[in-house]
């Protein structure tokens, strides 16, 4: 039985991007098939994990971010431009497909792997959902009214949550109406997750790590909470709504079940 630094020595890296150019982010897409390396001078290089090639390369002026999802058949970049461009390609960076401008400066872009919305997360504390369907055209704008720090989609696209510093709430997506209170962390929010049935909602603070059932009502107060001592590297909810805590480079199944 290998102990954990023999594990860590053996492992190596399955892929290694270098630039001269300078890389300022990387991140995988939604299926981890490929990874984005957004380089120093405005341009994203897309990358097959599997066999480790370049599939192409997309870039624009005053590009900061960059987004690939699989199953929806869509590669997003944007821009750091006061109007808020948003630019739609081919999954291989091939063309470009059509353009979007959301009228605000992007702090950041989410998805869904179910879904083709995008979220859209702006300087002025609103966010906006965007349909990327065959006439791309915004849905709905939501501003929480409150300090807004970060959003994000459920699985499956039909819920938004929006948070501060410790509060947040969720909103349904369809009808841009509030559908909780604000929920209090008990302490800044670290890490959110929902589960595949946007039913259990996980919420990491300082010092607990609290689980809400969301069919027994947000208000009730949160069906489970462990000590934040025992969180050791991080923490997950599972497809079967299980909670997951990573430790010693293995995810430990806690039981904690709906």
């Amino acid at each position: 039985q290998l102990s954990v630094s023999q594990i860590i020595s053996s492992l190596a890296p399955q892929l290694r991007i270098r630039s001269p150019e300078g890389l300022s982010m990387a991140r995988f897409s939604s299926s981890g098939d490929h990874l984005l390396a957004r380089l120093e001078n405005d341009r994203v290089e897309i990358w097959a994990t599997n066999d480790k090639t370049i599939l192409g390369t997309i870039g624009h002026a005053d590009l900061i971010g960059a987004l690939l999802i699989e199953e929806q058949d869509m590669l997003l970049s944007w821009d750091s431009q006061s109007e808020g461009n948003v630019i739609v390609w081919a999954v291989d960076g091939s063309k470009e497909r059509f353009r979007l401008k959301v009228n605000e400066q992007i702090r950041n872009i989410l998805a869904s792997p179910t879904s083709r919305s995008i979220l859209v997360l702006g300087k002025s504390a609103a966010v906006s959902l965007w349909d990327l369907n065959k006439k791309p055209q915004q849905r709905r704008i939501i501003r929480p009214g409150e300090q807004l720090n970060q959003a994000m989609l459920s699985p499956s696209g039909e819920r938004i949550l929006t948070w501060g510093a410790r509060q947040l709430r969720i909103w349904d997506t369809e009808s841009g109406r509030s559908l909780s209170p604000l929920i209090d962390s008990a302490g800044r929010i670290r890490q959110l997750a929902l589960s595949a049935d946007a039913q259990l909602l996980l919420i990491r603070n300082d010092r607990q790590l609290l689980i809400w059932d969301l069919e027994r009502g947000p208000g009730k107060g949160p069906a489970s909470a462990l000590l934040a001592q025992q969180i050791a590297c991080g923490c997950r909810l599972n497809e079967k709504g299980e909670l997951e805590m990573l430790s010693s480079l293995e995810w430990q199944n806690l039981n904690k079940e709906r």
